[in-house]
């Protein structure tokens, strides 16, 4: 029902009913990460978080509540903390082009290993060479100069 209200753009009614399916079954992640994608949605960042965090207990593998966390530290300019959810992603899923991207980006622009910034650009360009999502930015420093790193995705950078 929360998907039905989203759909049609209704945040409040959303809200209620992922709360509501809350209630009724504790261990439902979904409901967790889709009240924690509302909250992103609307900008509260933190509440985000909270459910997404809920979500990681039930399933501390959860990509999607993984990967979204790392999108919201890296809005909040948490860049270590987003850093360590990325290689989280990456740990279970080596190839998920769009958490190397975003990974080899904050190592590129934020003083990381500059070695494992083009390792992850390389493995981001390999595992979605024509995703549309990925834009090409600017090459790492100096650059190596072989492999662009893209701007981040779903970060609104």
């Amino acid at each position: 029902l929360g998907s039905v209200h989203e759909a049609r753009i209704e945040a409040g009614p959303a809200e209620i009913a992922y709360f509501k399916a809350i209630e009724l079954d504790q261990h439902l992640a979904v409901a967790y990460l889709r009240l924690g994608s509302l909250y992103v949605a609307s900008g509260q960042y933190d509440k985000a978080l909270a459910k997404l965090n809920e979500t990681l207990k039930i399933n501390s593998k959860d990509l999607a509540a993984l990967m979204l966390s790392a999108i919201i530290h890296q809005r909040k300019g948490e860049i270590r903390k987003a850093q360590e959810a990325y290689e989280e992603v990456l740990a279970q899923a080596p190839r998920f082009s769009e958490a190397a991207n975003n990974l080899a980006w904050l190592y590129a622009e934020h003083g990381g290993d500059q070695d494992r910034a083009l390792l992850l650009a390389q493995t981001a360009k390999e595992a979605a060479p024509e995703h549309p999502g990925l834009e090409l930015g600017q090459p790492l420093p100096s650059r190596r100069g072989r492999h662009p790193v893209r701007r981040p995705q779903g970060v609104g950078l």
